[in-house]
C-alpha cells in the first residue's frame, strides 16, 4: 500500500527529487534489491541533471552496501560520465572486492588529466605513491597499465619517497618471479639514490631479498634430499646447484656496503674531500690498486679547489704518495707536476 502510494505521487511529483530519495529508502528497508535499482534509474530519467547529484550520493551508497559487485560496478562506469572526480571511491570500492586491475587503469588515466582534484583531499604526490603501491602490491593482477613507466615517472616527480619507490618497484618483479629483473632493479637504486635514508632502506630490502633467495633454496634443497634415496649425494649438482653462488651474491653485497655508502655521500656533495680519501681507503682495504688509482683520479678531477669541503691538496699529496710507495717515481712526479698547475 505505501508503495502504491509512491507511485500515485510520482505521476504527479515526477519532477521531486525529495519523493524520489525517500520511495527509494523505503524500498532498500524492503530488501528489494532489483525495484530499487529501477526507481533509482526512472529517477534519473525524470529528474533534470542539474538534480542528479542528489540521486547519485544515495545510488552509489546503495549498490556499495548491497552485495553485488557486478551491479555496483555498473552503475559507477555509468556515474563516472557524469563526475570523473568519483574515480577514486570507485578504486577503492573495486580494491576491497579484488579487482585490481581496473582500479589501478582508473588512477592511471585520472592522474594523468591536469585537471584531477582527490574529493579526500589528497595531494597529487599521495596519490601516486597509492597508485604505485597499488600496482606494486598486486603485481599479478595488473595487466591494464605498464607499471614500471608509472613508478619510474614517480622517481622522477617525487624525491622525497625515491627508497620506497625503488623497493616498490623491485617487490613488483619479486611478485612475478622475474628475480634477476629485480636484483637489477635493486642494484640500479643503491647505484642512483642520493641519501643515506634512501640507501638504508633499498640496502636493507636487498639484502633481505638474497637472504629469502638463499632460505627458499635450502628448503628446496632438504626437501629433495628427504625424497631421494640414500647414495645420492654426488647427483646434487645434475640440474646446478647455485646456493653457493646465493651465499656468494650475498657476501659480496655485503662486502660492497661501505663502497655504495660512500658513493652516496659523494653524490651527494662530490667537493667532499674527506669522502675521496674513506673512498680511498675502502679500495686500499680490498687491495685493489686499479680501484685506488681510479678513485684518486676521479677525485682530483672532481673536486673544485673552491668549493671544496676540506684540503684538495691533500688528495694530489696523497695521489703522489701512493706512487711513490709503489716505487713508481716518474708518475709521482708527474701527479704533483700537474698539481702545481691547478
Amino acid at each position: 500500500s505505501l508503495n502504491n502510494t509512491f507511485e500515485r505521487a510520482l505521476v504527479f511529483m515526477h519532477k521531486m527529487p525529495r519523493v524520489w530519495l525517500d520511495y527509494t529508502k523505503i524500498l532498500q528497508l524492503q530488501r528489494k534489491v532489483t525495484k530499487t535499482r529501477h526507481v533509482y534509474d526512472r529517477a534519473l530519467r525524470s529528474l533534470p541533471i542539474t538534480q542528479h547529484d542528489k540521486i547519485w550520493r544515495q545510488y552509489t551508497a546503495f549498490v556499495k552496501q548491497v552485495n553485488v559487485p557486478e551491479m555496483a560496478c555498473r552503475v559507477f562506469r555509468r556515474f563516472l560520465k557524469l563526475d570523473p572526480d568519483i574515480v577514486e571511491e570507485y578504486s577503492e570500492f573495486l580494491g576491497k572486492h579484488g579487482q585490481w586491475n581496473e582500479a589501478a587503469t582508473l588512477m592511471a588515466k585520472a592522474l594523468n588529466r591536469e585537471s584531477f582534484v582527490s574529493k579526500k583531499g589528497k595531494s597529487k604526490h599521495q596519490l601516486w605513491i597509492d597508485l604505485c603501491d597499488m600496482c606494486c602490491k598486486n603485481a599479478q593482477q595488473i595487466t591494464g597499465v605498464k607499471v614500471e613507466p608509472i613508478v619510474r615517472g614517480a622517481l622522477r616527480r617525487f624525491t622525497d619517497d625515491v627508497g620506497k619507490l625503488w623497493v616498490s618497484l623491485a617487490d613488483y618483479f619479486i611478485r612475478l618471479g622475474h628475480f634477476e629483473k629485480a636484483r637489477d632493479i635493486f642494484e640500479e637504486g643503491i647505484n642512483t639514490v642520493i641519501t643515506v635514508r634512501d640507501f638504508s632502506m633499498v640496502f636493507d630490502a636487498y639484502t633481505q631479498f638474497e637472504e629469502t633467495m638463499i632460505s627458499a633454496k635450502m628448503q628446496d634443497d632438504e626437501a629433495e634430499g628427504d625424497d631421494a634415496p640414500k647414495g645420492d649425494e654426488d647427483d646434487l649438482n645434475i640440474e646446478g646447484d647455485d646456493l653457493e653462488l646465493r651465499l656468494a651474491r650475498l657476501q659480496y653485497l655485503l662486502d660492497r656496503r661501505g663502497e655504495l655508502l660512500c658513493s652516496v655521500r659523494l653524490r651527494q656533495n662530490p667537493h667532499n674531500v674527506h669522502e675521496w680519501h674513506k673512498r680511498v681507503k675502502i679500495f686500499e682495504e680490498q687491495d685493489a690498486p686499479d680501484k685506488v688509482i681510479k678513485a684518486y683520479a676521479e677525485a682530483v678531477q672532481t673536486v673544485d679547489p673552491i668549493k671544496a669541503d676540506g684540503k684538495p691538496h691533500s688528495l694530489w699529496v696523497a695521489f703522489a704518495r701512493y706512487y711513490e710507495d709503489a716505487e713508481d717515481l716518474d708518475s709521482a712526479r708527474d701527479i704533483l707536476e700537474r698539481a702545481t698547475k691547478v
